[in-house]
């Protein structure tokens, strides 16, 4: 074999060694991108869970403090009431309405508070809390509350039912309204009942 013979194979050696570490690197290129890829698509699936956990909790101290301020007070005797206030929203000819027309709505503040002011109430920083309720009648005897018993009787009180329904969300437009698409929410749903004399008894 003389030198331009030798010389040549050593060039397709050296060819195909470069094609081969060519195919190796772009093998790894598409392997890093790929795991780039999925490690920030569950670092964005975590975060959107936290955030919905956020909405989630900050729903719930929205009734937290509705439940706060159903108990403190009597709203029998004081028409500003939270009580008081939701009984005379409701549509008498519609009770099971649920337009927020016939709701009482309002929002925490850091305090766990409800304002009527939803445009300035926060929970912490961003994170805001709607709680919208509705009076939904009087049941009697009082024995319609769950869990309550006692004696039938012609002036036993009633069960006053609330319906009421707490959104938390991300406020990220600053509008008071969780109105926006890209505002992670989260809401719940409670009812509850008050043992007091029904309207007319």
């Amino acid at each position: 074999m003389n030198g331009l013979e030798k010389n040549v194979n050593k060039n397709r050696q050296n060819g195909a060694t470069l094609v081969v570490a060519l195919v190796i690197l772009m093998i790894l290129t598409v392997l890093g991108v790929s795991a780039l890829t999925t490690s920030t698509n569950s670092e964005s699936a975590a975060a959107s869970i936290q955030q919905a956990r956020l909405a989630f909790y900050s729903a719930q101290s929205g009734l937290g403090a509705l439940r706060t301020v159903g108990n403190a007070g009597n709203d029998l005797t004081d028409p500003g009431h939270i009580l008081a206030l939701t009984r005379n929203l409701m549509d008498p000819a519609n009770p099971n309405s649920t337009d927020p027309a016939n709701a009482l709505v309002r929002c925490a503040d850091r305090n766990g508070l409800l304002v009527a002011d939803c445009t300035a109430a926060f929970l912490e920083d961003v994170f805001k809390s709607r709680v919208r309720v509705w009076y939904r009648g009087c049941q009697g005897p009082a024995t319609a509350c769950p869990g309550y018993s006692l004696g039938v009787g012609l002036t036993m009180p009633g069960c006053h039912r609330y319906q009421a329904e707490g959104t938390g969300w991300i406020d990220i437009d600053g509008n008071g309204t969780p109105d926006n698409s890209d505002e992670t929410q989260g809401t719940v749903e409670q009812w509850f009942t008050e043992v007091a004399l029904c309207a007319g008894s």
